[in-house]
Formats: C-alpha cells, structure tokens, sequence
C-alpha cells in the first residue's frame, strides 16, 4: 500500500464517518474507495462491516436508559433497547 493510497483510504474513512453521523451510507464513499484501488468486493465489503461495528455499539445506550414517554413492553423494556431493566 502507497501513501497516496493509505491517504485515500483515510479520507474516504474520515468522509463517511461524517456521513454516517448525520444520515448514514457512509459506505457509498468507502465501499467504491476500497474497489477503486483494487480491493476484492468481499474484503471492501467485511471491512466495511467491521468498521460500523464501533461506530454502532454504544448505540443501545445512548438513550440515557430514559423511558419517558415512550412506554415499556410487557417485560419493562423500552422500545428499541437490546438491554433489559
């Protein structure tokens, strides 16, 4: 891998971490970056997976464990949320 390349690729990460905080597909920048330079489909795409995996874990807890106004289920979770209360 050139510099020019890691320098790219960088960017295009940097470009679709801003996408994907604001509305998401980030990965129409990545995905085209990594095959442009001659990555197989498959590994452009696993590491694109693996890259939202960070960006995506603390997800679940971002809604504060606040269930105002938005009700529970029947076993008292919030709607949306993968822990239990």
């Amino acid at each position: 891998m050139s510099i020019f390349e890691a320098i790219c690729i960088f960017l295009a990460g940097i470009a679709a971490g801003t996408i994907n905080t604001v509305v998401g597909s980030g990965t129409l920048v990545t995905f085209p970056t990594l095959l442009a330079f001659g990555y197989p489909p498959v590994v452009a795409t696993m590491s694109n997976a693996v890259g939202l995996v960070p960006a995506t874990s603390p997800a679940p807890g971002a809604t504060g464990g606040s269930c105002a106004g938005s009700g529970t289920d029947s076993a008292g979770n919030c709607p949306g949320r993968c822990s239990a209360r």
